[in-house]
């Protein structure tokens, strides 16, 4: 074989393994193709390190939801001893609030994470709350198990950004809730993870998030997804639900290592100061839904 015919079977071979890389990559970016086992272990171990009830700064954040949360219910008339789901519970973090305020209802907190179910019956234990149940199971097989328009209303919070598949649990919860039940789900703003690019030096992230929706960012191997609220909005009007509100969860505050942690940690102020940070949030979310750590989508059926 001569020194042309080698070269030019050679760009053959790099080509078609440069173009099955590329294929792999859409893939993966995709959500159809990706280490969900992984994934999913990845999560679990999170759940270990991490306590959503505990953690010093999530109760004003779980505040800020409830706000949002309890206006919605209690203008739309959801019945307040109705079947509500909160999915990817965690240690219980919204359930258990939600629980003592429709104290009539049926809750159900689902999570993969054994440690997070088994931590969320104890505060339930302790807090002497009675109407929740805690399953431990991954959220579109669970949902999968529910019957047609057999639920409320659900809650799908801070669980979407690391979970590629969301789009299939937003779609089940559209069979899954009844007529004019609520859903109320948080995903991750694109701004946001354009600010923790900026601010942790992953510059060479930027283009992924501007240009996609899913991907591993940070030096990460977890699978991470973002929107823009419009995204959020086109996608829950092309399922079928009717976006009632979007609003940020954390416009001018954050946990540690948050890029809006550095405007203000909720944890680090006194009583009077985190009252005005709250209203100011709650003031601003409607305005600014893609300037939140979240953004809070909530629709009906």
């Amino acid at each position: 074989m001569d020194i042309i015919s080698f070269s030019i079977n050679l760009l053959i071979r790099i080509n078609r393994k440069t173009l099955n890389f590329l294929v792999r990559i859409q893939h993966t970016l995709n959500g159809r193709k990706y280490d969900s086992s992984g994934q999913h272990k990845k999560v679990i171990q999170s759940t270990k390190d991490y306590d959503m009830v505990s953690s010093p700064d999530e109760p004003y954040y779980a505040e800020q939801y409830l706000h949002w949360i309890k206006k919605y219910i209690s203008e739309y008339r959801l019945p307040a001893d109705g079947k509500y789901l909160d999915l990817g519970c965690s240690q219980g973090r919204m359930s258990l609030p939600l629980a003592e305020f429709l104290k009539q209802s049926n809750i159900i907190g689902v999570d993969i994470s054994k440690d997070a179910i088994l931590q969320a019956k104890k505060y339930a234990t302790g807090k002497n709350i009675k109407n929740i149940e805690y399953v431990e199971q991954e959220i579109v097989e669970f949902l999968k198990s529910q019957k047609d328009n057999s639920s409320d209303g659900a809650l799908f919070l801070e669980v979407a950004f690391f979970m590629p598949e969301y789009e299939e649990v937003i779609k089940e919860l559209k069979r899954v809730l009844k007529p004019n039940g609520l859903l109320f789900a948080s995903l991750r703003p694109r701004y946001f993870d354009v600010l923790l690019a900026v601010k942790y030096n992953y510059l060479n992230n930027i283009e992924m998030i501007l240009k996609g929706n899913k991907g591993k960012l940070f030096n990460s191997d977890i699978m991470f997804c973002w929107q823009s609220s419009e995204e959020m909005k086109k996608m829950m009007d092309e399922i079928g639900f009717r976006v009632l509100g979007l609003y940020a969860i954390g416009c001018c505050s954050g946990i540690e290592g948050d890029p809006h942690s550095l405007i203000a940690r909720p944890s680090l102020l006194d009583k009077d100061a985190k009252k005005v940070l709250m209203n100011l949030e709650i003031n601003l979310a409607e305005s600014l839904p893609d300037a939140g750590r979240y953004v809070l989508c909530i629709v009906q059926k």
